[in-house]
C-alpha cells in the first residue's frame, strides 16, 4: 500500500475516528483505525462496536492496500505538519512509513484481518435533513438526557417523526426536559428510536463539519448517517421511551415574556452563591411586571435580582434548580423568551417567543 494527501484532509478523518476507538476492549485491533486505500480514495475505518464511522479522504494512489494503526501515533506525527503539505505513506509488512520532505517516521502496525466491518441497512426508507439542522436539534437537547447508564432509555435521545414530517429529538433526565423539532427533506416516517447519548454526542462533533444532507436510515436495532464525507453506524438502545406528552403541560396561567440575555446573565450570578442543589426562588409579580429571583449560600452569601418584564395571568412563586433553568436557555434562538407556568408547584416551560420548534420543561422544586 503506498499512497500520498494533502496533511489537513487525512488529520481531520483521523480525528473523528479517533474519537470512537476504545481502550477498554480486550481487542485490540479496536484500539486501532482501519486505513483502507483503493481506486477511489482513502477510507479510514474505526468502531468501539457501539458506533462506527468511515471517513473518506482524497488521495493519489500509487498502491492499493489496508493496514491498522493506532490513531494517537499517527496524529502525534502528522498533527503538527502544515494543512496544505503533502505526506506520503507506505506500508512495508508490519510497519507504516509517513514520509514529509523533511522527516520520516515508521510506526508498528496491527492486524487487518481481525477488524470488524460495519454493517449497512437494507431499508429502502430514507429520512434526509441538512446536517446543520440536526446537529442544532442535538445540541438543543443533549444536556438533558441523564449521564447514568442505570435507565439507558432516559440516557438517549429520543428520535421520532411528527404529523408535520418534522424529525424531532427528545431527552429527558426526569428532573427536565428538552425537544427540537427540525423540517425533514424527505418524507419517510420514523416511529421512534433512541440514539445513546454518548453516541449523539460523538455524531455532533463528526456531522457538524460540513452543511451537507445526511441520509438516515434504521432498524430496530441500529442508525446509520451518510452523507458525501461519512458513514457512520450507532446501536440503538432497547425498550420504551416514556411517555412524556403526558407531562407538559396543556394550559398556563402565568407567562413571563423578557429577554433571554437578561435571564442568562441574572441565573450565572445566582449560581456563584447557590447551594449544592443551585436552589434558586423566583417570584413573578403581576402588578409590578418584574421577575424576581434569589439564591442564598450559607457560607458565600446571598444574591437577588429584579428583571422587567411582561406578564400575562397571576402572580406567583416557586423554587428551581438554576442551573437546569440556564441550561435550557442554550436552545432559545431568539432574543426573546417565555416562561410559562400552569402554578408555583407544577412543571413550567421555557420557549423561544415566536416560534414553536423548542420548548424545555423543569420540574419545581419543595420550597
Amino acid at each position: 500500500m503506498k499512497f500520498s494527501t494533502q496533511a489537513d484532509k487525512i488529520k481531520q478523518s483521523l480525528s473523528h475516528a479517533q474519537i470512537m476507538t476504545t481502550k477498554q476492549s480486550s481487542l485490540e485491533v479496536l484500539q486501532g483505525v482501519y486505513i483502507k486505500i483503493g481506486s477511489e480514495g482513502g477510507v479510514i475505518r474505526a468502531t468501539n462496536l457501539h458506533i462506527g464511522i468511515e471517513a473518506r479522504f482524497p488521495a493519489q494512489v500509487e498502491s492499493e492496500g489496508v493496514c491498522v494503526c493506532d490513531p494517537s501515533l499517527l496524529l502525534g506525527v502528522i498533527g503538527a505538519i502544515p494543512g496544505g503539505q503533502t505526506i506520503s505513506f507506505e506500508v512495508e509488512e508490519t510497519t507504516l512509513s509517513v514520509t514529509t520532505n523533511t522527516s520520516t517516521s515508521t510506526i508498528k502496525l496491527l492486524n487487518p484481518d481481525d477488524f470488524p466491518s460495519l454493517p449497512r441497512l437494507d431499508s429502502d426508507a430514507t429520512l434526509s435533513v441538512r446536517s446543520v439542522d440536526f446537529i442544532q436539534a442535538l445540541q438543543s437537547v443533549v444536556y438533558a438526557a441523564s449521564s447514568s447508564d442505570i435507565k439507558p432509555q432516559i440516557s438517549s435521545v429520543f428520535m421520532y417523526t411528527n404529523p408535520q414530517q418534522e424529525l424531532v429529538c427528545v431527552s429527558t433526565d426526569s428532573f427536565r426536559l428538552a425537544e427540537k423539532s427540525i423540517p425533514t427533506i424527505s418524507e419517510a416516517s420514523l416511529e421512534g428510536v433512541m440514539v445513546p447519548v454518548k453516541n449523539a454526542q460523538v455524531l455532533m462533533r463528526v456531522l457538524g463539519d460540513k452543511d451537507e444532507v445526511v441520509d438516515i436510515r434504521f432498524s430496530e436495532s441500529q442508525m446509520t448517517f451518510t452523507t458525501p464525507s461519512y458513514y457512520c453506524v450507532t446501536r440503538l438502545v432497547d425498550g420504551q421511551y416514556p411517555a412524556y406528552q403526558s407531562i407538559l403541560p396543556k394550559e398556563y396561567n402565568t407567562q413571563v415574556t423578557l429577554l433571554k440575555s437578561d435571564l442568562l446573565n441574572t441565573l450565572k450570578t445566582l449560581n456563584v452563591f447557590a447551594d449544592k442543589f443551585y436552589q434558586v426562588d423566583i417570584i413573578v409579580d403581576e402588578e409590578k411586571n418584574t421577575l424576581t429571583l434569589s439564591s442564598h449560600h450559607p457560607e458565600r452569601g446571598n444574591h437577588t435580582a429584579e428583571l422587567a418584564c411582561v406578564i400575562e395571568g397571576e402572580t406567583l412563586e416557586m423554587r428551581c434548580n438554576a442551573k437546569y433553568l440556564q441550561d435550557g436557555l442554550s436552545g432559545v434562538s431568539t432574543e426573546s423568551l417565555v416562561l410559562k407556568f400552569t402554578s408555583g408547584t407544577k412543571p413550567f416551560i421555557v420557549a423561544p417567543v415566536g416560534e414553536k420548534d423548542f420548548q424545555y420543561l423543569v420540574m419545581p422544586l419543595n420550597r
